[in-house]
């Protein structure tokens, strides 16, 4: 793998951040921009707050799962972690855009700086801008630095689109070099836009444009007292997946919340059926224990590039903790059914805290016993 293709994504939302910033220093800077502390200061919270709002739409482009993005950062679960720095980045930078504009206000006088504070009270435009912000500071400081529940965690993230909603009438109704500069007004529009699309997309048309597999409840077994192993069997299209990956599943039963979370895929792809295996750890978790077969299920999916074949050598080595062990046990499934490369080396490393929080440790004993590519230890 290319240094290129490893960073790809981080390096397509580099330069899409940094466009607005080159359209403005191309047709808006003057020799005079950086000649004094407040037009400095002027400048450079113009540029922070372009790259910001940049980036603050290229977060819900991030956010929306979309395909095209998961071999862009070599797999959906970098992609967040993308998208979580991204999201702090963006408000880094659109917390320091008002404070360089009053800064420059303040190189003038006192009573500038005043005045400049007061009119983001008194005119709507600028009114719609300190409110965004102030809207994202709230949702992104219980996103970082508060443990909240999983509903209420997601939905902070959906009012997250009513920050942004400010945010962009701010940028599109202020005067500023938006307004009278095409092409950077083209290129913020397109950028708005777009995450306005991707906003649509995952929450509000969700039911009819996410593509999900509609599945049943097959089969519920209590592996041990905190782990289930749940079956799954297609109603319709059976969902083609590499074990390692990993899937985002809404039950529809009672007692159990209405709500998509991800789960590694422990089955292995010539299985009729679709398996996961689930520990209880949290109010969601604890409720799978009362699904009954034949109840309804959406799967989207499948996600991720954990797998044996995206190595890319057939030497490996594994090293799984707890419940941490269902991505190999698919892979260990589908190795057992497949003819495996001559060259096939896998040791597995699988550590807990307890010798009963070892899941499926029998069938993985069993599988190195049968095969000398593979060694648990």
């Amino acid at each position: 793998m290319t240094y290129l293709s490893k960073y790809s994504g981080i390096a397509i939302i580099t330069i899409l951040a940094a466009v607005p910033g080159i359209i403005w220093a191309f047709q808006a800077a003057t020799p005079n921009s950086f000649s004094s502390l407040g037009s400095a200061a002027l400048s450079v919270g113009k540029l922070l707050g372009l790259s910001g709002m940049a980036l603050f739409s290229l977060n819900f482009i991030l956010a929306a799962r979309l395909k095209f993005t998961e071999p862009l950062f070599r797999g959906l679960n970098r992609a967040y972690i993308v998208h979580h720095f991204v999201g702090g980045l963006a408000l880094i930078f659109l917390l320091f855009h008002p404070m360089l504009l009053t800064l420059q206000y303040l190189t003038i006088s006192l009573s500038a700086a005043g005045s400049f504070l007061l009119s983001t009270l008194t005119e709507l435009d600028k009114f719609l801008g300190e409110l965004a912000l102030a809207t994202l500071v709230l949702l992104l400081v219980l996103t970082f630095y508060v443990k909240l529940p999983y509903q209420f965690w997601k939905l902070t993230h959906k009012f997250m689109g009513l920050a942004y909603f400010l945010a962009s009438l701010h940028v599109l109704l202020i005067p500023s070099d938006v307004s009278v500069i095409p092409l950077l007004r083209g290129y913020m529009q397109t950028l708005i836009a777009t995450a306005y699309l991707c906003i649509l997309y995952r929450t509000v048309f969700r039911q009819f444009t996410v593509p999900r597999f509609q599945y049943k409840v097959a089969n519920v077994v209590q592996v041990n007292p905190q782990v289930v192993e749940i079956t799954m069997s297609p109603i319709k299209q059976k969902m083609h997946y590499r074990s390692g990956q990993f899937v985002f599943v809404e039950f529809r039963a009672r007692g159990v919340r209405w709500e998509d979370h991800p789960f590694s895929i422990v089955s292995e792809p010539a299985e009729p059926n679709l398996r996961i295996t689930v520990k209880s750890v949290g109010d969601f978790t604890e409720t799978l224990k009362l699904l009954q077969a034949g109840a309804p299920v959406f799967v989207e999916g499948p996600f991720g590039q954990f797998t044996f074949q995206s190595i890319g050598n057939p030497k490996q080595l594994w090293i799984a903790g707890g419940i941490g062990i269902t991505p190999f046990l698919g892979m260990v499934r589908e190795l057992e059914k497949e003819r495996v490369p001559p060259a096939t080396s896998v040791i597995l490393y699988y550590v807990v805290n307890k010798p009963n929080e070892a899941v499926f440790l029998e069938e993985l004993r069993a599988i190195a016993q049968k095969f000398s590519f593979f060694k648990l230890v």
